[in-house]
């Protein structure tokens, strides 16, 4: 097996590091991001019911 030299191994340690600092201007970036969260809102109604088994009905699965 062929051994590969230490430095060959900094070379492409030192090109690859290189192409990243290039490459980091490319990338986009928010300095406020968004940060809502996906809402779900339920209306249900059940007059008469305890809370409770409002909760249970709604969350049971279908």
């Amino acid at each position: 097996m062929k051994k590969i030299s230490s430095f060959s191994i900094i070379l492409a340690f030192v090109c690859l590091t290189l192409v990243g600092v290039a490459l980091v201007p490319l990338l986009t970036m928010k300095l406020a991001p968004d940060r809502t969260l996906p809402q779900i809102a339920v209306r249900f109604q059940m007059p008469g019911s305890a809370p409770r088994v409002v909760e249970v009905e709604v969350t049971s699965k279908l």
